[in-house]
């Protein structure tokens, strides 16, 4: 198979707030976009927002047809428990420290799967479309740093006879009431590869917001699942085991730190001043509470 991989954008400069369109055209059958995202932090220490918290909405369209469309976290989730692993990332967050984070659309069944792709013969004018919603600042990201890569990794030939490709969607967001129930309609037009449920509040376990999930057909004649919620993340943890992150953050006493996972289970600390003792005092849901500790001897 001949594979190559093409710039679609490369240090595409994108608004604070609004949305970049960008256009697909590879000419080859495509296996996967890689979306690599760049941005510069504020001079302010101390600010644990990250790339994804400001990228509301990624979307592949061919004209009015949506092929794909979440946002830049439920993506990041999607290619966690599809690829093993938290796409490429560098969360370098103290101050005027240079973040990175990536997310794939991965239209096969893994990178360059020669029976699941997009064939673009079949689409008139592919373009992605990104939504930023960043206030800029010296305690976010810098004004005019948030800058994307779309990278498109093509196969020109050794591939077989289109199957089908893989895409995500969103079906629905909403905010939580205590003591409710939400009722959700699945689409039925596409067969299902994964469905994946969340709740991403920080500082709250999610099992906090939402305390159980259940998918259900013909009033309950067929109940595909009914999990407790923490009952289902521990089964997550054995099925698809744990994901790493690694963030770079100047950190002081009683610092707070969000990460991008909200099932924190341990935290190791790197690098430091050596004068000083530094430990995690606390961890809720993805909220981490350092102590740092007086000189040693």
């Amino acid at each position: 198979m001949r594979q190559r991989s093409v710039y679609m954008a490369e240090g595409q400069v994108l608004p604070n707030t609004g949305t970049q369109v960008i256009d697909i055209k590879p000419g080859a059958p495509i296996t996967a976009l890689e979306l690599l995202f760049g941005a510069t932090k504020g001079t302010t220490e101390n600010q644990g927002d990250h790339i994804a918290d400001y990228v509301s909405a990624i979307e592949l369209l061919d004209g009015a047809e949506v092929i794909a469309s979440v946002s830049m976290k439920e993506l990041i989730a999607e290619n966690a428990f599809r690829m093993g692993q938290i796409p490429a990332h560098d969360l370098d967050i103290k101050a005027s420290g240079t973040a990175q984070q990536s997310c794939y659309f991965l239209f096969g069944r893994y990178l360059f799967d020669p029976d699941y792709y997009l064939d673009p013969a079949n689409y008139r004018n592919l373009q992605l479309k990104i939504t930023t919603i960043l206030t800029a600042g010296v305690t976010s990201f810098g004004d005019g740093t948030l800058t994307v890569d779309v990278n498109c990794h093509c196969m020109d030939d050794g591939f077989s006879a289109y199957q089908g490709y893989f895409a995500p969607k969103t079906v629905k967001t909403w905010t939580t009431t205590l003591g409710g129930t939400e009722t959700i309609d699945m689409p039925i037009d596409f067969p299902y590869l994964m469905i994946l449920c969340g709740s991403a509040e920080d500082n709250i376990i999610v099992a906090g917001d939402v305390s159980d999930w259940k998918l259900t057909a013909d009033a309950d004649k067929h109940i595909v699942f009914d999990y407790d919620t923490a009952d289902w993340m521990l089964r997550c943890r054995s099925e698809f085991g744990l994901f790493d992150t690694i963030i770079t953050q100047t950190i002081m006493d009683a610092d707070v730190v969000d990460g991008i996972l909200f099932d924190v289970v341990s935290v190791a600390l790197l690098g430091g001043d050596e004068d000083f003792t530094i430990r995690c005092a606390s961890v809720i849901g993805n909220r981490m509470v350092f102590n740092a500790g007086g000189q040693t001897t």
